[in-house]
């Protein structure tokens, strides 16, 4: 499974514990996807054909994403 889809599912189980509807679930996951595919286009993150993400950043952490989106 890829890294960033391992995010979404994980992302997804916070909000659903967090008690967040179904309907806003998917708009918010949306949302993540539409953003990891504009870091794609702008070559800010590069999408492979291994199961991993490599970044171009050094510092760029996917975790620290989520904790922004859900907070």
């Amino acid at each position: 499974m890829k890294t960033a889809q391992k995010i979404l599912e994980k992302y997804k189980e916070f909000l659903i514990k967090s008690g967040v509807s179904p309907s806003t679930t998917e708009r918010k996951l949306s949302s993540v996807r539409v953003y990891l595919n504009f870091l794609e286009a702008k070559n800010y993150l590069i999408l492979d054909k291994k199961p991993e993400i490599a970044s171009t950043a050094k510092d760029f952490k996917p975790e620290e994403i989520i904790n922004k989106l859900s907070s």
